[in-house]
């Protein structure tokens, strides 16, 4: 990894670490609940992992080009749109 320091190093082996343990618990929650609001903030939680390793993959320089920045705006929006909708779907469910 050129250009990445030890200190960034060490930031992506927790962040990977935690995120994974956070996706791994996300999909025996999805698995067991089984609703569409739960089943958004799951999707949330695991793109954001996606996020992560392509945020990984573009520091070393394994994508590179004009189509990937806008992969960058795309994939940084969407856990956050899923977040949303999760919540939007538990105040729905609220509602009734």
């Amino acid at each position: 990894m050129s250009g990445v320091s030890d200190l960034e190093i060490n930031g992506y082996i927790l962040r990977l670490f935690v995120e994974g343990v956070a996706v791994f618990f996300g999909i025996i929650l999805v698995n067991r609940i089984r609703t569409l609001e739960w089943l958004f903030i799951v999707l949330g939680v695991v793109w954001d992992y996606v996020v992560l390793i392509y945020e990984i993959f573009r520091k070393t320089g394994f994508f590179e080009g004009v189509l990937f920045k806008f992969i960058d705006v795309a994939a940084g929006v969407l856990p956050s749109v899923f977040f949303a909708l999760g919540l939007l779907f538990f105040l729905i469910k609220l509602r009734r």
